[in-house]
């Protein structure tokens, strides 16, 4: 699906760069068919983008490549992410960790601003996988949850 070889939560690959053609050097690409790939590239991302809006998220300088082909939905309300996580094995954090310790994929400490119990933390955007995009209706701004 998505009207492109990526596939559904695939994005669709950029066009390549254009190349100036050297002898032996490969293919040369004209500056406006480099421009007319980008263009087709936009309106691929911003296909998969309106199937895909959970992607958004995900993705969001995706986004910003689309530019005007991708037009969000303007639903009100507000979303919410539900993911699955990979933890996989996991240490003892430390505060401003940027990265796992290694052998490890995941940190775990106590939860920050004075909540009980513990967070775990992952480091990698691989790691979370969203599966789906919660829509709250009815909620006011200012309520909160």
């Amino acid at each position: 699906g998505g009207g492109y070889p990526g596939g559904r939560f695939n994005p669709p690959p950029p066009p390549p760069q254009p190349s100036r053609g050297r002898k032996g050097k490969g293919k040369h690409t004209s500056a406006a068919q480099y421009a007319q790939a980008q263009l087709v590239y936009k309106q691929q991302l911003g296909s998969w983008l309106r199937e895909n809006p959970a992607m958004a998220a995900v993705y969001p300088h995706l986004v910003a490549q689309a530019g005007a082909y991708y037009d969000p939905p303007r639903e009100v309300g507000r979303y919410m992410l539900l993911c699955r996580v990979v933890v996989g094995t996991c240490g003892k954090g430390t505060a401003h960790q940027r990265r796992p310790d290694p052998g490890t994929h995941s940190a775990y400490g106590p939860a920050p601003c004075n909540v009980p119990g513990y967070m775990i933390c992952t480091f990698d955007n691989a790691q979370a996988y969203p599966e789906y995009r919660i829509h709250y209706d009815g909620i006011a701004p200012t309520q909160r949850y």
